[in-house]
């Protein structure tokens, strides 16, 4: 009469140690190709975050056609507030500080401060060892 056995682990079963499988190899590569692009783009990323966290700033000049241009380059910027030309315009945008950016860079930065937690706790604390000849009515 043959005997099974249910559950627990079998001999032979699963993945052999040290290896990987198939869709870990994927992720792995896939974070190793992200996380090359984010170091390649590291410092540009960066000042984004903390544009991000100070707020956003655009600026829009009109154009010989009546459109508004957004303009990127400060030098642009300045020449445009300080030419006093008449019939252009500029508008300003900017977007409040994010808080949330400002939190994740001094977070990644500084580090992420230690939470406080406060245990109220009336009466003694009893911390005994037991050993198979104590008794379980205590």
């Amino acid at each position: 009469m043959k005997s099974f056995t249910h559950g627990g682990a079998r001999p032979g079963a699963g993945k052999p140690r040290g290896r990987k499988w198939a869709s870990t190899i994927t992720k792995e590569a896939a974070r190793e190709v992200l996380r090359t692009q984010v170091i390649q783009q590291l410092e540009p990323l960066v000042q984004a975050q903390i544009d991000n966290a100070m707020g956003i700033r655009h600026t829009f000049l009109r154009d010989e056609q009546g459109r508004f241009v957004q303009l990127t380059d400060p030098k642009q910027i300045e020449i445009a507030l300080n030419s006093g030309d008449e019939g252009k315009y500029y508008w300003t945008y900017t977007k409040d500080p994010s808080i949330q950016a400002f939190t994740d860079l001094m977070n990644r930065a500084l580090g992420k401060p230690v939470e406080a937690v406060q245990v109220e706790q009336q009466g003694a604390i009893v911390i005994r060892w037991k050993d198979s000849t104590d008794d379980d009515s205590v």
